[in-house]
């Protein structure tokens, strides 16, 4: 799977909004939640062992992805919720 990524400040913390193909621009996101800040943003590839990769930038928004930070963000936020949460 291949798609885009971008990285919002919440008032929860840090959180990741992926959006899968590439119909629609990082700034979109940022339509959407106008209330949030947006930190990062780029591309995130999963390979078929279930690595991710975040990598690039959007030129929309002007901020790059920052790699392995969002990685380990973003697979933190793709684990089940145990329900002690």
């Amino acid at each position: 799977m291949a798609g885009k990524y971008v990285v919002l400040q919440t008032p929860k913390g840090e959180e990741a909004v992926i959006i899968p193909g590439g119909d629609f621009f990082h700034d979109d996101v940022t339509h959407i939640y106008k209330s949030y800040e947006p930190i990062s943003a780029g591309f995130i590839s999963i390979d078929k062992d279930g690595r991710l990769k975040c990598y690039g930038r959007s030129e929309g928004l002007n901020i790059a992805s920052r790699g392995e930070d969002d990685e380990v963000l973003i697979r933190h936020q793709l684990k089940p919720n145990d329900g002690n949460g």
